[in-house]
């Protein structure tokens, strides 16, 4: 397929995901302040529609990436354009006492001189919260997902003839209350993963991907004591719990383990000033396969929002812990993330947002590697209309790793359209 098809291709399907989007009916805000975007902004308010009680945010992006290394490779790198489709709607509803926030999107993905990497992802999702008197609550969620596995993750095999495709589903099921100047919650999770290997000629590979379906199981319990209005301090334990669907893998280790730790730290709520949680401490990880000892690690989850003013906004953002893992020789990988992303009104349509993070993945095993990188990106936002917008984006990734397979180097310069009706 030549670029001249793509870009016919990707004109047909967006016309036909605008045309499948629903006519308006009001404009009411969502969510105001997540977001330099979600600023009120007389004249260039985005769409947003309403029906009873139901708010609707629809947006559709296409865009045009040139990246100079697709298949993220350590010699002879590929370039290409990729030319994506991204409709999306978001919906929340407000009763009484209960909060339904839904949403649901799709990602067509179509490249220039490689057409075995396009691929169509999608997924559907929701979120509940039940008000139970005046400080409890029951937190609820679905979500289904078809994702791509990206040719960057360290998992994914560099000789798979296209993206793994996966199928993800999760059901969430919490419940939270205050007993005086304590407050309790606990958030239990169930996803299921599987890959699509059915479609991968190779068999080797095919039995790569049934490697990497797996169930797991979190539950996290936190226990918070309110030291003032505006701070509260908090343990929480946490254990998780990883099934592999078949009982031993291709090289006759089985991958079912359970995780134990906890973390200790702080929720802010400093009016509009600083808002999230932070909470650091260890793990210890369990193999059921008595041939793999056991290892211990420093855990790490943290969301934090600082706004020095209005119209910008600073999100810390960290974690560290266990992952799964199907790498041949490898019993344990532990990730570490920490990343730091400005959020800035620069004219009153004019919106600019940079990032910069660092990635560092740890295997165990008879073949011990590390891989670290440090992303950085950058996106400006120029607001024409009330429904209309043009973006430009950079990122640059530089992946070092003990193993010279491991390593790459890629920039991708993106420019596209978003239209909210």
């Amino acid at each position: 397929m030549n670029l001249g098809q793509v870009w016919a291709k990707g004109a047909v399907a967006g016309a036909l995901a605008a045309l499948a989007l629903p006519a308006p009916l009001g404009a009411q805000d969502i969510r105001p302040g997540l977001s330099v975007r979600d600023l009120p902004r007389p004249g260039y308010e985005t769409g947003r529609w309403q029906a009873g009680n139901t708010t609707f945010l629809p947006v559709l992006t296409v865009q045009s990436v040139w990246t100079d290394n697709l298949f993220a490779t350590s010699t002879d790198p590929k370039s290409a354009v990729i030319f994506g489709i991204n409709p999306r709607i978001d919906a929340i509803s407000r009763g009484r006492r209960l909060t339904l926030e839904t949403s649901a999107y799709a990602n067509v993905a179509l490249h220039s001189r490689y057409t075995t990497e396009d691929r169509v992802t999608f997924g559907l999702g929701t979120a509940g919260r039940r008000h139970l008197g005046q400080t409890g609550a029951l937190k609820f969620g679905l979500r289904m997902d078809r994702g791509a596995q990206a040719r960057s993750d360290p998992e994914a095999s560099p000789t798979l003839e296209r993206p793994a495709l996966y199928n993800s589903f999760q059901v969430r099921l919490g419940a939270e209350g205050d007993a005086g100047p304590l407050r309790i919650g606990a958030d239990g999770s169930i996803q299921k993963v599987n890959y699509l290997a059915s479609g991968e000629s190779d068999p080797v590979e095919r039995a790569r991907l049934e490697d990497q379906d797996l169930t797991s199981y979190q539950l996290p319990v936190r226990i918070g004591w309110r030291a003032s209005p505006r701070l509260t301090v908090y343990v929480e334990p946490f254990v998780n719990r990883r099934d592999a669907r078949l009982p031993v893998d291709r090289t006759g280790i089985d991958r079912d383990l359970t995780t134990w730790g906890a973390q200790a730290g702080a929720q802010l709520d400093i009016a509009d000033r600083w808002n999230g949680s932070l909470g650091i401490g260890a793990f210890r990880s369990n193999p059921d396969d008595p041939s793999i000892s056991g290892y211990s690690g420093f855990s790490m989850s943290g969301n934090l929002v600082w706004s020095p003013d209005p119209r910008t906004r600073v999100v810390f953002t960290g974690f560290s812990g266990d992952v799964a893992t199907v790498r041949s020789g490898a019993t344990g990988r532990i990730d570490t993330r920490a990343g730091v992303r400005i959020e800035q009104e620069i004219r009153h349509n004019l919106l600019a947002f940079a990032g910069i993070g660092w990635q560092q993945t740890r295997y165990r095993g008879s073949n011990p590697d590390r891989l670290w990188s440090v992303p950085v990106e950058a996106e400006v936002e120029w607001l024409m209309s009330r429904t209309l917008s043009l973006f430009g984006t950079v990122r640059h990734e530089n992946r070092r790793s003990d193993l010279a397979s491991d390593r790459f180097k890629r920039t991708d310069i993106g420019v596209g359209i978003r239209v909210r009706t």
